[in-house]
């Protein structure tokens, strides 16, 4: 998902800002029949409303702070840090970046069950 920002509007093409929320920029970089890779990019102030991921490997390329809310609506606050690598059991979740700083992860989904 990308931010629009700028639109033109008016007889004289005047342009205007549109202040819209942060979004979450996830982007497939590899697929195949075992594993899908996601490059995870979320602005600070981010929001990526609830969705779900089976098994899955996560690899922080920087520094964030995020927020975690279950379908349950239960919530958590977790620190990344940059090179830190997280194992993820299928999850469904909501994920907004409350830190300063940019969530940038590579994300590996696993599509073969534990066996």
């Amino acid at each position: 998902m990308k931010q629009a920002g700028v639109f033109a509007a008016g007889a004289a093409g005047v342009m205007l800002y549109m202040a819209l929320p942060a979004v979450a920029d996830d982007k497939v970089i590899f697929e195949n029949d075992r594993v899908r890779v996601l490059e995870v990019n979320y602005a600070p102030g981010a929001v990526h409303d609830m969705h779900s991921h089976p098994d899955h490997v996560i690899y922080a390329l920087g520094d964030a702070k995020v927020r975690m809310t279950g379908k349950d609506g239960k919530s958590a606050e977790v620190d990344i840090k940059k090179g830190g690598t997280r194992w993820q059991p299928a999850v469904t979740h909501k994920t907004e970046n409350i830190g300063t700083t940019p969530l940038s992860v590579v994300l590996v989904e696993l599509k073969e069950p534990a066996k």
